[in-house]
């Protein structure tokens, strides 16, 4: 995996918000990374696991990183459902529109996160389905100091439609973050991974996803989630990315509390491309929305997970 310098210096910062403006923090984050001009890869130092049925925590080594013949993985969609063909949705004010047929794919695929925490609080974020038993999010889904640490327990309710879980409600049995991210709180490894111990995927399909080392500017992605302020329900917008770098990525796609962990994919070929992590930061010359890009390190991480 190659390697590239990185140019400026990332501060990362920490912030805890209810802005719930057209364009506002996934869920806790916030960060400044201007200036950094190369692309490439920052490997994942390592995965963490925490399994949830006897609160071991553990360092597990990399996966042995199969690589595809080709930097993609497909989609998976069962015969028993309907296919949505997703709409392209222009960046405004807040454009996101709500889904209505949430057990249709890929939205069968994407779930509301309900996280319980160990000092008590629960908040809410997304995942999606990467395999049968494997959903990606973001790793402050799972992890967060201020909270006690690992999560005590995360439900995932994939095409949550307000009080409805049509598809059945899945309690994660590991998560796994990386290792960095846990001692550094990082952004460049704001990534995380659920398990389940029943085949989830086989009744929701699930996303494909991609990587490349070359710049993702002008690439039109959907970022389909829950926004905390949307009491449970499925809302999805549209757009360019505009700003590429070796482990993010940014646009000005509407999203809010509650999003972080959403798949930010191509909606004709359904493949992921980056994990919406963090928003409202400003650039100064304007407010953007961030994604943990997928690299080619990540992609392999991802990819051998569904064969576990």
């Amino acid at each position: 995996m190659l390697k590239k310098t990185l140019v400026g210096i990332l501060t990362l910062l920490m912030l805890f918000s209810n802005h719930m403006g057209a364009i506002a923090s996934a869920e806790t984050m916030n960060e400044t990374n201007d200036i950094i001009t190369e692309f490439g890869d920052i490997n994942v130092s390592g995965i963490t696991e925490y399994i949830v049925e006897d609160s071991k925590v553990s360092a597990i080594p990399l996966p042995r990183a199969t690589r595809n013949a080709l930097p993609v993985t497909d989609s998976f969609i069962p015969d028993n459902l309907d296919l949505e063909i997703t709409p392209r949705v222009p960046i405004g004010r807040d454009d996101r529109i709500r889904v209505n047929n949430t057990t249709a794919f890929p939205n069968s695929a994407i779930g509301q996160v309900v996280t319980t925490w160990p000092n008590g609080t629960m908040t809410v974020g997304t995942a999606w389905m990467y395999g049968n038993r494997v959903a990606i999010t973001a790793g402050h889904v799972v992890y967060d100091a201020i909270r006690g640490g690992w999560a005590r327990s995360v439900e995932f309710h994939p095409g949550r439609n307000g009080t409805s879980s049509p598809l059945g409600i899945y309690h994660a049995t590991r998560m796994y973050t990386d290792t960095k991210y846990l001692a550094t709180k990082d952004s460049n490894f704001d990534w995380g991974m659920l398990r389940f111990s029943t085949n989830v995927g086989a009744r929701t399909g699930y996303l494909g996803a991609e990587w490349t080392s070359a710049s993702q500017v002008n690439t039109h992605v959907t970022i389909r989630g829950y926004p905390v302020e949307k009491s449970s329900q499925m809302w999805t917008a549209g757009g360019n990315i505009t700003h590429s770098f070796a482990t993010r990525t940014r646009y000005t796609i509407d999203t809010t509390g509650g999003q972080s962990g959403s798949p930010v994919y191509r909606g004709s070929t359904n493949r992921a491309v980056a994990i919406h992590s963090s928003g409202a930061s400003s650039n100064g010359v304007g407010l953007y929305n961030t994604g943990q890009r997928i690299t080619e390190s990540l992609f392999n991480i991802m990819t051998d997970a569904r064969r576990w």
